[in-house]
């Protein structure tokens, strides 16, 4: 029998309840932060800086730059957004599966787009979560997706389903 993740599914503004609190382990999720955008990358630092089992390892403003950083620093997740220069978020996913492929990839986009997100399940990422989402969401969906578990949205899981059943 096969090993599927579990699939949690959540409404907007509320937080699954994955594992409770701090999951019970004795290492961190090292992360790599890939945005094209300062800001952005150094608030996510200052935001996950102070949870007890992540540690930001690296932070990237493109694709391209995360490919090098984790052939150097190798991150148990990459946060990933999706439009960059030089390489985008979705093409980097592709490159950062098909060599790590243990290395799980969170894309954290702006866009609630299905085509960007069938995109980027396609090219191996593991969860897709939109940058609406509250801090504590964000965690929650880090510690979820290192688990191996899957998290998203439930109306942007439902537009993914019916999309899947009108291919059907």
């Amino acid at each position: 029998m096969a090993n599927f993740p579990r699939i949690c599914l959540h409404m907007s503004g509320s937080v699954p309840d994955i594992s409770g609190s701090v999951p019970d382990i004795t290492e961190h999720i090292r992360l790599l932060i890939v945005d094209n955008h300062p800001t952005v990358r150094e608030g996510l630092c200052t935001m996950l800086g102070p949870e007890p089992d992540m540690e930001v390892v690296a932070e990237a403003a493109d694709g391209a730059e995360a490919l090098l950083l984790i052939e150097a620093v190798r991150p148990d997740m990459v946060l990933m957004d999706v439009f960059m220069p030089h390489m985008g978020g979705i093409e980097a996913t592709r490159a950062i599966k098909a060599r790590w492929p243990e290395t799980r990839v969170l894309v954290f986009s702006c866009l609630n787009n299905l085509s960007v997100v069938q995109r980027a399940l396609v090219a191996g990422a593991d969860d897709y979560l939109v940058k609406d989402a509250t801090a504590r969401l964000l965690v929650s969906s880090i510690r979820a997706v290192a688990a191996g578990d899957f998290v998203m949205k439930t109306e942007l899981w439902h537009k993914l389903m019916r999309s899947l059943l009108e291919q059907a």
